[in-house]
């Protein structure tokens, strides 16, 4: 079977050009027959999406890191430093809290300096001496007489012999209060220059003619007299006496020996 084909154009006539005036290629855009048509022009290229519109969750996390680090430092999260004016202010704070902390502390100092000197100055006061009435708790007692290098007490037939030297304290004691008092000489002490502490020889007491000191029973308004003696080792010198009531609360008076 014969196929028919369509008689060739002439290429001289310019028949089936495109983009030639007044043909009607494949070139132009159709129109009317001997008018020159601009060709199509090409299609527009699909526009790109924004780098952050593609990766959204990127940029979501980007945005929480951001404005999270943001916040931290408008919260004080930096460093500060000496041109941070708030870091300053702290500073000079600081520093005038511990000027005021030391200000204070001088004027506790200053304040309590008297209140040391007066006890200093009461702990150093000399104790009441001889023949000078002190009380101790509703006894009064003036001590008149102080002896010492004192070998023994009594007389041939009834004494004792100290094992150092006796040193003999006189005393007066008078019973202030409303009742009966009890006088015991084993409640008094004699410190010597040591600080050694001695407490009275009742046997010794016991040999002393006219002692009354020798547990007696003191009426209100009464006094009595009597010797303290104290075995001391020789050479050693009494210093004070502290005497005593038989009061549990007792605190004693101290009287100066020297």
């Amino acid at each position: 079977m014969s196929q028919n084909y369509p008689p060739p154009h002439d290429d001289r006539s310019g028949a089936g050009r495109s983009g030639y005036p007044g043909q009607g290629g494949q070139g132009g855009q159709g129109g009317p027959p001997g008018s020159w048509n601009p060709p199509a022009p090409p299609p527009p290229p699909n526009a790109k999406r924004n780098w952050f519109v593609r990766h959204k969750v990127i940029t979501v996390i980007g945005a929480v890191v951001v404005i999270g680090t943001i916040a931290g430092v408008a919260n004080g999260g930096g460093s500060s430093s000496a041109s941070d004016p708030s870091a300053t202010g702290t500073a000079a704070s600081s520093s005038a809290t511990s000027s005021e902390s030391s200000a204070s502390a001088s004027s506790s100092s200053s304040s309590s300096s008297p209140k040391s000197s007066a006890k200093k100055s009461s702990a150093t006061k000399k104790s009441p001496g001889l023949n000078t009435p002190v009380k101790d708790g509703k006894l009064q007692f003036v001590v008149t007489k102080v002896r010492t290098g004192v070998s023994s007490v009594g007389d041939q037939y009834l004494g004792q012999k100290a094992q150092g030297q006796y040193v003999l304290v006189s005393v007066t004691v008078t019973n202030l209060g409303k009742d009966s008092q009890t006088l015991s000489d084993s409640d008094q002490e004699v410190k010597d220059s040591q600080g050694r502490t001695f407490k009275a020889d009742s046997t010794a007491d016991l040999y002393i003619t006219g002692n009354q000191v020798l547990f007696s029973q003191i009426n209100p308004g009464n006094s009595t007299h009597g010797v303290f003696a104290f075995d001391m080792p020789i050479g050693a010198t009494p210093v004070s006496i502290e005497l005593h009531d038989t009061s549990f609360f007792s605190d004693g008076a101290t009287v100066s020996l020297r």
